[in-house]
């Protein structure tokens, strides 16, 4: 999840993948989307940006197909007009001078494939302050870097950049290698294969597959079994735009055999598919084949990735299979060392780490020559209770948003724009310290646990709270008023009221 606070130091004016209010306001004259995932959407539901969108600011950049999507979704409607899709790989000139500025500040800014899911782009920022790389969450190898002109001088050696603003989100020496996405895709065909093969008269596949980025293994099923998949009529509506990807989806669940919905109506009603449909054991057998493509769960295992990068669960009958949309960490390492940034900032707390200082230890181990960003200028998210984008959106306030709907998590394309929340309760206690709460990311619901030093907190218990309200943005912030250098007066007690309702405990901010 990116951390990254989205200002780009060495042009000021420049704004990346956060869109908070202090962003518009107080920074921002020309803004850039690096693609659509939530963790890099923060504040473009709200009525700020469009606020400084209407009032200066140059628009909002994005590669077409990044544009798409956003133009397809009915929740960002308020952007149509501002949003400025730009082609990947060729350069454009933007005016980023702010309106009391004496001097103009014009950048060349070019976008680069990603290769991290539809439409992701890097962004390569070249001014009078020198080249700056932005990374935004990629999956690239050394040889993918090799290839882009844009990179590279005329001689072809490699420009110097002076920053790269770097995804370190597997940066960690036990995720040195992960297989490709093209041998993930090959595992989850073999077993669907084997499946078909063992149950010839009734068989279903659900894939686990709920943002964008696993396209290409959809889109290869389908081809390779001759049949659309079935997805949530909000996931196919986020597609409308990409007829490439909409011919091999469809909205009927009966219609084929091959399923990649999400929970929405039927969770834990006794349904085997998402989507309702009734599939129970046959005589002891699963008449429902369940694949997973994950990275995150396999980190957590104690001997790594299984040498076949697969790991069943008989009892569901699941099988995890390995898949990543981010670079392995000697890939990242192989990215940097080509290109040899002069400085480098983490943008994502690595995998089993705490905060981005892990990723500049690592980083100033392997290349020492690099300057790395000081301890005051790293960026560390506000310490959250909940997962941002799975149970709340960040700082959406009554007034200020329009809806708390992702792209691919939208019941209702006509949704209100005001929606009204379950505020969500949580089993803690009042002497919680607060500095040494974690949330453990994974790609799955279940698999997620709040740690602190009293204990683990399982989703198990994670309750929705009998009151109804309007805003459930509510997170345990960095408050100013309490130094980092007291943690122990950073409890859950100083910082919010504690109201008990059946048994568990919900958070009011003070």
């Amino acid at each position: 999840m990116s951390v990254f606070d989205g200002r780009v130091r060495e042009y000021s004016g420049v704004i990346v993948d956060s869109f908070t209010k202090e962003n518009c306001y107080r920074y921002g004259r020309a803004f850039f989307l690096s693609h659509c995932h939530k963790d890099h959407m923060d504040g473009l539901g709200a009525r700020h940006i469009v606020h400084a969108l209407e009032n200066g600011c140059k628009g909002l950049f994005c590669s077409p197909v990044t544009a798409s999507l956003l133009e397809a979704d009915p929740d960002l409607a308020h952007l149509k007009h501002h949003i400025k899709p730009l082609a990947v790989n060729q350069p454009i000139i933007v005016d980023v001078k702010f309106e009391n500025a004496r001097e103009a500040e014009f950048l060349t800014v070019t976008l680069l494939s990603a290769n991290h899911c539809p439409g992701s782009v890097m962004f390569l920022f070249e001014g009078r302050h020198g080249a700056v790389l932005y990374s935004g969450d990629f999956r690239l190898t050394a040889d993918d870097v090799r290839k882009m002109e844009h990179l590279h001088l005329a001689n072809g050696t490699c420009k110097s950049l002076r920053t790269m603003y770097l995804d370190t989100t597997f940066l960690h020496p036990n995720l040195a290698c992960i297989p490709t996405r093209e041998t993930s895709r090959r595992i989850a065909i073999d077993l669907i294969e084997q499946w078909k093969s063992e149950n010839p008269a009734v068989h279903f596949v659900h894939m686990n597959c709920n943002s964008f980025g696993y396209e290409h293994v959809l889109l290869e099923v389908a081809e390779k079994f001759n049949t659309q998949i079935h997805v949530h009529p909000s996931t196919y509506a986020s597609y409308t735009a990409l007829p490439d990807i909409t011919k091999y989806l469809t909205t009927d669940p009966r219609s084929t055999w091959i399923h990649a919905c999400c929970w929405k109506l039927y969770k834990r009603q006794g349904v085997s598919i998402p989507c309702g449909i009734l599939a129970p054991p046959v005589n002891g057998k699963h008449q429902v084949l369940r694949l997973k493509l994950t990275t995150m769960w396999f980190t957590k295992l104690p001997d790594g990735f299984p040498k076949d990068h697969k790991f069943y669960l008989p009892k569901f009958n699941i099988w995890r299979i390995v898949h990543s949309m981010h670079s392995s960490y000697n890939e990242i390492c192989d990215v940097v060392g080509y290109l040899k940034p002069t400085s480098a900032y983490p943008t994502v707390i690595p995998v089993l780490s705490r905060t981005t200082q892990d990723a500049m230890k690592r980083l100033r181990d392997v290349f020492p020559h690099l300057t790395l960003a000081k301890e005051a200028e790293c960026f560390s998210p506000p310490v959250s209770l909940l997962r941002p984008g799975l149970w709340s959106s960040r700082r959406k306030m009554q007034n200020e948003s329009y809806s708390d709907t992702s792209l691919l998590g939208s019941s209702s394309p006509s949704a209100s724009p005001l929606v009204k929340k379950k505020r969500k309760s949580l089993s803690l206690k009042k002497s919680t310290p607060v500095i040494d709460l974690q949330v453990d990311l994974s790609d799955s619901d279940d698999e997620i646990k709040i740690h602190s030093r009293t204990g683990s907190l399982p989703i198990d218990e994670v309750e929705p709270a009998a009151s109804d309200c309007e805003d459930d943005s509510w997170h345990v912030d960095c408050s100013p008023e309490i130094s980092p250098k007291e943690p122990a007066t950073r409890t859950l007690g100083n910082l919010f009221d504690m109201i008990f309702q059946d048994g568990h405990i919900e958070l009011k901010k003070k």
